[in-house]
């Protein structure tokens, strides 16, 4: 619901939810969590009539033209999908983004404790808890790279000391300190099909075509360098 269970939040979790729940709770308790979580995400990727970026359309993804043909424009457009392998998570004890295998996650047991001592109106308790977990990774050949190769975002809540307290039946209340960690990793592939690309694509194209593989200071002081590079810019190129 949105983490909106907050009037009368059930078991140990009162902790996350609202700690004063856990005054509600007798003796010792513990709790142990698992969490099951899968992502599906699909994509499909189409040019609209009239598609090209200063004039040129054989943009790869959506043209099923042979590539590198000589020609700027698309001849037959096609659509692409684009589609998630797994579930990707930052581990961070190694520091890393780690691909699970293609299926369901299914984590745990992540235990949780509370203790009231006889005759107290206190409650103690402490959770380790994945309020937030999300994440996937795509094939490297992938389409939707663009949109993000892998990513991986969560929250793991380590220790959680509480404390709930009753003061009557209808009044209680509670305190949490959460101590977490936090972690959002992203690689994405990245390219800039605007005017200023497709600008750049044709003077590479129709000005330094003539002087590849060719490299002195009066030409580079000619043509202000633009020449110089092993592969020039485009609108459709991979750029980092």
């Amino acid at each position: 619901m949105g983490h909106a269970v907050t009037a009368d939040p059930p078991g140990i979790m009162a902790i996350h939810f609202n700690p004063a729940g856990l005054a509600k709770l007798d003796g010792r308790r513990v709790e142990l969590q698992f969490v099951g979580a899968d992502f599906q995400l699909e994509s499909e990727f189409s040019a609209p009539p009239g598609y090209n970026v200063f004039g040129f359309s054989d943009d790869p993804i959506v043209c099923s033209d042979a590539p590198d043909d000589g020609v700027d424009y698309c001849r037959e457009f096609k659509s692409a999908t684009s589609t998630v392998e797994g579930i990707s998570l930052y581990v961070p004890f190694i520091n890393d983004t780690v691909d699970l295998p293609p299926g369901p996650l299914i984590a745990g047991p992540l235990p949780s404790f509370s203790i009231r001592p006889a005759g107290s109106k206190f409650t103690f308790g402490t959770a380790t808890y994945l309020p937030l977990a999300a994440g996937f990774y795509r094939d490297e050949d992938d389409v939707g790279n663009y949109m993000g190769e892998r990513m991986a975002l969560e929250r793991i809540t380590y220790l959680s000391p509480s404390v709930g307290y009753r003061v009557n039946d209808e009044l209680m209340l509670g305190a949490s300190i959460g101590m977490s960690f936090q972690a959002i990793a992203l690689e994405q592939d990245f390219r800039a099909p605007n005017e200023l690309l497709g600008f750049a694509r044709t003077l590479d194209e129709s000005i330094c075509a003539p002087f590849q593989g060719e490299s002195n200071i009066a030409l580079d002081l000619i043509l202000f360098g633009i020449c110089r590079p092993e592969e020039g810019l485009g609108p459709f190129k991979n750029l980092a």
